[in-house]
Protein backbone atom coordinates (compact mmCIF):
# COMPACT_ATOMS: atom_id res chain seq x y z
CA UNK A 1 0.00 0.00 0.00
CA UNK A 2 1.40 3.35 -0.59
CA UNK A 3 0.19 5.04 2.55
CA UNK A 4 2.22 2.13 4.43
CA UNK A 5 5.30 2.85 2.06
CA UNK A 6 5.01 6.89 2.75
CA UNK A 7 5.12 6.44 6.45
CA UNK A 8 7.69 4.30 6.38
CA UNK A 9 9.69 6.56 3.64
CA UNK A 10 8.32 9.50 6.47
CA UNK A 11 9.81 7.64 9.92
CA UNK A 12 13.14 7.07 7.99
CA UNK A 13 13.64 10.20 7.26
CA UNK A 14 12.88 11.47 11.05
CA UNK A 15 15.33 9.47 11.94
CA UNK A 16 17.81 10.45 9.66
CA UNK A 17 16.93 13.95 10.98
CA UNK A 18 17.51 12.83 14.42
CA UNK A 19 20.46 11.43 13.71
CA UNK A 20 21.79 14.36 11.63
CA UNK A 21 20.80 16.62 14.78
CA UNK A 22 22.75 14.29 17.13
CA UNK A 23 25.58 13.94 15.40
CA UNK A 24 25.54 17.87 15.07
CA UNK A 25 25.49 18.07 19.01
CA UNK A 26 28.15 15.41 19.09
CA UNK A 27 30.37 17.56 17.66
CA UNK A 28 29.39 20.84 19.32
CA UNK A 29 29.61 18.67 22.12
CA UNK A 30 33.38 18.21 21.61
CA UNK A 31 34.57 21.33 20.03
CA UNK A 32 32.98 22.70 23.83
CA UNK A 33 35.26 20.21 26.09
CA UNK A 34 38.06 20.52 23.52
CA UNK A 35 37.84 25.02 24.64
CA UNK A 36 37.02 24.06 27.94
CA UNK A 37 40.62 22.11 28.17
CA UNK A 38 42.31 24.59 26.99
CA UNK A 39 41.21 27.35 29.02
CA UNK A 40 41.96 25.21 31.78
CA UNK A 41 45.25 25.09 30.98
CA UNK A 42 45.68 28.60 30.59
CA UNK A 43 43.82 29.21 33.68
CA UNK A 44 46.58 26.96 35.45
CA UNK A 45 49.33 29.09 33.51
CA UNK A 46 47.70 32.00 35.11
CA UNK A 47 47.59 31.45 38.04
CA UNK A 48 51.11 29.17 38.16
CA UNK A 49 53.54 31.63 36.36
CA UNK A 50 51.75 34.53 35.13
CA UNK A 51 50.16 36.22 37.79
CA UNK A 52 53.29 35.69 39.87
CA UNK A 53 55.52 36.96 37.45
CA UNK A 54 52.81 40.53 37.33
CA UNK A 55 53.02 41.04 41.39
CA UNK A 56 56.33 40.46 40.84
CA UNK A 57 57.10 43.32 38.74
CA UNK A 58 54.63 45.43 40.85
CA UNK A 59 57.15 44.45 43.88
CA UNK A 60 60.46 45.04 41.92
CA UNK A 61 58.57 48.57 40.54
CA UNK A 62 57.60 49.68 43.96
CA UNK A 63 61.31 49.42 45.34
CA UNK A 64 62.83 50.84 42.00
CA UNK A 65 60.20 53.62 42.95
CA UNK A 66 61.30 53.91 46.52
CA UNK A 67 65.13 53.73 45.55
CA UNK A 68 64.38 56.73 43.00
CA UNK A 69 65.58 54.59 40.35
CA UNK A 70 62.22 54.76 38.09
CA UNK A 71 59.35 57.34 38.51
CA UNK A 72 55.96 57.09 39.43
CA UNK A 73 54.95 56.69 35.16
CA UNK A 74 57.24 53.84 35.56
CA UNK A 75 55.44 52.07 39.18
CA UNK A 76 51.85 53.36 37.39
CA UNK A 77 52.53 51.26 34.29
CA UNK A 78 53.80 48.02 36.36
CA UNK A 79 50.49 48.28 38.49
CA UNK A 80 48.12 48.74 35.50
CA UNK A 81 49.71 45.94 33.72
CA UNK A 82 49.65 43.37 36.51
CA UNK A 83 45.43 44.93 37.01
CA UNK A 84 45.12 43.91 32.93
CA UNK A 85 46.82 40.35 33.75
CA UNK A 86 44.56 39.86 36.62
CA UNK A 87 41.33 41.08 34.52
CA UNK A 88 42.75 38.61 31.59
CA UNK A 89 42.73 35.83 34.10
CA UNK A 90 39.48 36.81 35.44
CA UNK A 91 38.07 36.67 31.60
CA UNK A 92 39.35 33.75 30.74
CA UNK A 93 38.12 32.05 34.14
CA UNK A 94 34.62 33.40 32.35
CA UNK A 95 34.98 31.98 29.18
CA UNK A 96 35.83 28.61 30.41
CA UNK A 97 32.74 28.88 33.03
CA UNK A 98 30.81 29.41 29.79
CA UNK A 99 32.33 26.33 28.16
CA UNK A 100 31.20 24.53 31.14
CA UNK A 101 28.06 25.51 30.96
CA UNK A 102 27.77 24.68 26.85
CA UNK A 103 28.95 21.42 27.78
CA UNK A 104 26.33 20.67 30.77
CA UNK A 105 23.80 21.89 28.77
CA UNK A 106 24.78 19.82 24.94
CA UNK A 107 25.43 16.52 27.39
CA UNK A 108 21.81 17.14 28.56
CA UNK A 109 20.43 17.85 24.77
CA UNK A 110 22.22 14.39 23.55
CA UNK A 111 21.06 12.26 26.24
CA UNK A 112 17.36 13.84 25.29
CA UNK A 113 18.20 13.27 21.61
CA UNK A 114 20.17 9.65 21.77
CA UNK A 115 16.89 8.15 23.72
CA UNK A 116 19.37 7.54 26.80
CA UNK A 117 18.61 7.78 30.06
CA UNK A 118 20.71 11.54 31.23
CA UNK A 119 22.67 10.87 34.64
CA UNK A 120 20.69 11.75 37.71
CA UNK A 121 22.13 15.51 38.61
CA UNK A 122 22.00 17.18 41.61
CA UNK A 123 20.07 14.27 43.83
CA UNK A 124 20.28 15.33 47.65
CA UNK A 125 19.85 12.02 48.81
Amino acid sequence: DRRVAASRQQAAAAGFRRDDRLRELQRTLARQYAAWNRLGERVELYEKAVLARAGQNVEASIKAYQSDVTDFTGLMRAQITELDTRLKWVQVRVERAKAQAAILYLSEEVYLTDDTPAPNQGSKE
